[in-house]
């Protein structure tokens, strides 16, 4: 198969207009242009795997798969044209057919370093990890300095939690591009997730040497310095976010911490960021090196005080993971979970616990129900609020009569009833939830102070309240 140069001009204004066609819908158009360059040039790549994908796309997957067999009678053995089809493939995101097409080519030619490569892609796109990983490792055979698999092969090790290989592997792609900005962030952000602080901040620090406006390696130099209680340091990268204005109002949120300023609540934006960025272990890791146990004490606390009570319908505001949804799953026969995050949702959704899921923040979620859920769970939530008197006001609302509201609070001992903290979280006074409750109607049915979670060498205070309306 090949292109027919002298068609072509008139061929390639008949492919733009094609997809603009199929871009807005009008399938039927998109094909009969399709189908006109090959009449005149049978031979035409780009048109004939258009056509192949559009049928699919189109509900014809019979054509889909009749075109594309069509395709492979009349792609000459090839290993360079199988490579091409598989990219065309894979850009107009069929990965499936498009390592198809790799594996042809590996065929015709096993030693065929981008075809090896593009498999890895394709092979990581789709979520599979380990076969990405043998996919670059023979690209590697063919050619050990290329930087693109390297790099990319070091991000399947990441994902597969094997940080010590895939920081060898990112070492050996800087020994090939010493200045290599991707390379060094993305090492930085692996050594800070192994906790190697002093090794992640020599990449960050290397990353804004040569870019010094480079927001994703400024924004973990901010946060890396508020762990280390480098403050003033902590600023100075937190300013450079908001004159850069990348993610301007989350910087914000954290010097007004630093500063030791109060905002009432933190912006949407930092909240769902925050838990976006968490790898998929950052469960693991809070329960097994935080030693964070919220839940589970909150779920016996209601068991103590209820005698073991079923309820019919939990509502899990803040539900993260999913924690709080495996431990109270024996006391209620229906859940539904709410959170910011999409990316923390995606994690609960996995463990089939809930009945309901819904992105969205907590206040907007209890404006629109009414009497709803006769349990309500908040576990390591309000901290990111601040001020509760609007969550009191609204709460009560979806609580029936004998309803019950059980959450978390991190404790602190304050004349305005709430602080934010420098680590950007909140804590409450004991005093301040006692006069929200009393206001909003609310009965203290239960109190108990509680370890929260460890943090830098000592465990976090908090308290748990159970309240009915």
């Amino acid at each position: 198969m090949h292109y027919c140069p002298e068609n072509q001009p008139e061929a390639e204004d008949k492919l733009l207009a094609a997809a603009e066609a199929q871009e807005q819908g009008d399938f039927q158009r998109a094909k009969d242009l399709y189908r006109d360059i090959l009449k005149n040039c049978p031979d035409h790549l780009d048109a004939r795997v258009a056509l192949c994908l559009l049928y699919q796309v189109a509900g014809e997957a019979d054509k889909g798969r009749r075109c594309f067999a069509e395709t492979r009678r009349l792609a000459p053995p090839h290993a360079d044209l199988h490579l091409q089809l598989g990219t065309l493939c894979h850009d107009r995101g069929e990965d499936e057919l498009a390592i198809d097409f790799y594996r042809q080519a590996l065929a015709l030619k096993p030693e065929h370093h981008r075809a090896w490569y593009n498999l890895g892609t394709a092979r990581l796109q789709r979520g599979e990890e380990a076969l990405a990983v043998e996919a670059y490792q023979e690209a590697l055979h063919l050619a050990p300095n290329d930087v693109d698999t390297l790099y990319n092969l070091a991000l399947a090790l990441t994902r597969l939690e094997k940080f010590s290989a895939a920081a060898h592997i990112y070492h050996r792609a800087l020994a090939a591009a010493p200045d290599d900005r991707e390379v060094l962030y993305n090492l930085g952000v692996l050594y800070r997730r192994m906790s190697r602080y002093t090794e992640a901040l020599r990449c960050f620090l290397r990353v804004i040497e040569f870019d010094p406006d480079y927001a994703p390696a400024l924004g973990h130099l901010g946060a890396m310095w508020v762990e280390l209680e480098e403050k003033e340091l902590a600023i100075t990268f937190f300013e450079k976010l908001v004159a850069l204005d990348h993610q301007a109002e989350s910087a914000r949120h954290m010097l007004a911490a630093l500063r030791e300023e109060t905002p009432a609540s933190p912006p949407k934006e930092y909240v769902a960021s925050l838990f976006d960025h968490y790898g998929e272990k950052f469960e693991s890791e809070l329960m097994e090196q935080l030693g964070y146990r919220v839940p589970f004490i909150m779920a016996e606390m209601l068991r103590e005080a209820t005698g073991g009570q079923m309820f019919d319908r939990l509502l899990d505001l803040g539900c993260g993971t999913g924690l709080a949804g495996e431990a109270f799953l024996a006391q209620a026969a229906e859940l539904t979970g709410v959170d910011l995050s999409a990316g923390m949702l995606a994690q609960a959704r996995e463990k089939m616990v809930y009945d309901q899921l819904h992105q969205q923040d907590i206040l907007e979620f209890c404006q629109q129900h009414r009497a709803t859920y006769d349990l309500v769970v908040a576990a390591d939530v309000l901290n990111y609020l601040g001020d509760l008197a609007p969550f009191f006001a609204e709460i009560g609302n979806l609580l029936p009569p004998g309803g019950l509201l059980l959450f978390s609070t991190e404790e602190v001992d304050c004349e305005g009833g709430f602080v934010l903290q420098e680590n950007g979280r909140y804590a409450h006074a004991p005093g301040y939830i006692h006069k929200l409750a009393s206001r909003h109607d609310f009965t203290v049915v239960n109190e108990r102070r509680c370890d929260l979670r460890r943090e830098k060498e000592r465990w976090v205070q908090g308290r748990l309240y159970l309240l009915r309306p």
